[in-house]
């Protein structure tokens, strides 16, 4: 079967990712029952958005050849896992550790920075600009 990492998405983020509809199964897994790609808010199935993390089994590519071009005439991987969901052969496992979320500018720049304070050779250069940064401010 195929996994899926999922998380609680804020509902402003809602509409930024795929988005699923569960079975709940135990205290962190799901069965993933389908999936939505980055549906507005309010035709959202749920609140469980994908993290773009999978473990996918190997029919994952017969489902792809399958599946027709989506938006932009691309072929989109979350088309194809979800006939694996409407098939029962899609979990969910709910991540509730830190997340850091480089698909957008801002997300990008907090991951470096976060990532940035914890190199004992950039950490003071870079607190030292930031309060500098921030006293101007």
């Amino acid at each position: 079967r195929s996994v899926l990492s999922l998380f609680t998405s804020p509902p402003e983020q809602i509409s930024s990712f795929g988005i699923v509809s569960i079975e709940e199964l135990g205290s962190d897994t799901v069965k993933v029952t389908h999936l939505v790609e980055k549906p507005p808010a309010e035709e959202a199935p749920s609140n469980l958005a994908v993290a773009g993390r999978y473990i996918l089994t190997p029919d994952i590519f017969e489902l792809l050849e399958k599946t027709p071009p989506g938006n932009g005439g691309e072929i989109q991987v979350t088309d194809a896992i979800e006939m694996q969901a409407q098939a029962g052969k899609c979990y969910g496992l709910r991540f509730t550790g830190l997340r850091y979320d480089t698909g957008n500018p801002l997300g990008l720049l907090t991951t470096s920075i976060a990532y940035a304070l914890k190199r004992p050779d950039i950490a003071p250069g870079l607190r030292a600009y930031m309060q500098e940064v921030l006293h101007e401010a």
